[in-house]
């Protein structure tokens, strides 16, 4: 097997979230599907209509589309904005593409609302967990704690006007990878529907959306992943999604093993250590970027996310949660 086609399996394997579309297959309709790497993960658009040749043309163009603004907004590729704007940290405000500004102030509202359990300026404490460089392990007791000094939504100034960004004490570091995927599924979905599509799906490795109904009447069948068993194809619940977003955040696709106990990815923006409430936390609501943003959120938060998200207004929005 090609090296690059073992990482695809890898990336497919990985995937918190499955639906069901062979099994049920629509009726006398023309599709078009695609998949390709982007964002760390596999992710497959789904789209109906009734011109093959030109669903083909539009999946392409939406890829591209996705790719431009994950090189925006990914704190992962040197040369994105996010990236530049982490590098010029306590040093000057850095030039930004509205469509960051957007992302930015949307990340940084869900953040409040939050109570900062969703926190977007933990990079530091990120990169010091090695996660995001392959090299997963437990820090020092005192790293942790001088990393958790180096952060604070506040802190991060934006000018609409000018359109910058600035981030006013070095060493903070902007991580957006609870919120990026959701974003850029988000703004795609957007795409395709000015495009004219009325049916389809993108699949970011687990993030999901939909358009439209399945059927008139039906709704789209998705599987939850067993946490407990290693088996990809093992899902724990089967849930109808209808015209919205589903995603899960979970401790058993990221993680390793320290003297017995259990360590992943996600990571407690005041304690500066994972969580141990939940094995997983799926939600649905209205948008990918909520559905991906809150699934964070509460999977730090624990029980107590039913009071602190009380008064948040989402036209669709529900929680599964695994312990």
């Amino acid at each position: 097997m090609k090296f690059k086609n073992f990482l695809i399996l890898i990336i497919i394997l990985s995937s918190t979230l499955f639906y069901f579309f062979e099994k049920n297959k629509i009726k006398d309709t023309i599709f078009a599907d695609e998949s390709q790497i982007l964002m760390d993960t596999v992710v497959e658009i789904k789209i109906y209509g009734n011109n093959k040749e030109y669903l083909n043309k539009l999946l392409s163009d939406c890829f591209r589309y996705m790719k431009n603004l994950e090189n925006k907004l990914s704190n992962y590729i040197p040369d994105s904005e996010i990236s530049k704007i982490n590098k010029n940290a306590g040093i000057k405000p850095v030039k930004v593409d509205k469509t960051v500004i957007e992302f930015l102030k949307k990340s940084i509202n869900l953040c409040k609302n939050t109570r900062n359990y969703l926190d977007i300026t933990i990079g530091r404490l990120i990169n010091l967990w090695g996660f995001p460089q392959g090299n997963p392990h437990l820090p020092d007791e005192k790293e942790i704690k001088n990393a958790l000094k180096y952060k604070g939504i506040e802190k991060i100034i934006i000018n609409d006007k000018n359109s910058t960004v600035f981030i006013k004490e070095k060493g903070i570091l902007i991580d957006v990878g609870a919120v990026a995927k959701g974003f850029i599924v988000d703004k795609a979905i957007e795409y395709l529907k000015e495009k004219g599509i009325k049916k389809g799906v993108i699949n970011a490795g687990g993030d999901l959306r939909f358009i439209g109904l399945k059927e008139k009447g039906k709704y789209w069948i998705v599987g939850i992943k067993n946490p407990f068993n290693d088996n990809p194809d093992d899902y724990i619940k089967k849930v109808k999604i209808g015209n919205w977003a589903i995603a899960t955040s979970g401790d058993y696709e990221r993680y390793f093993i320290k003297n017995g106990k259990r360590y992943c990815h996600i990571l407690n923006p005041f304690t500066g250590y994972p969580p141990r409430f939940y094995r997983s936390v799926t939600v649905e609501a209205e948008t990918a970027f909520l559905a991906d943003g809150l699934a964070t959120a509460i999977f730090v938060m624990g029980d107590k996310y039913k009071k602190f998200l009380k008064n948040i207004k989402i036209a669709h929005f529900k929680v599964i949660t695994i312990k």
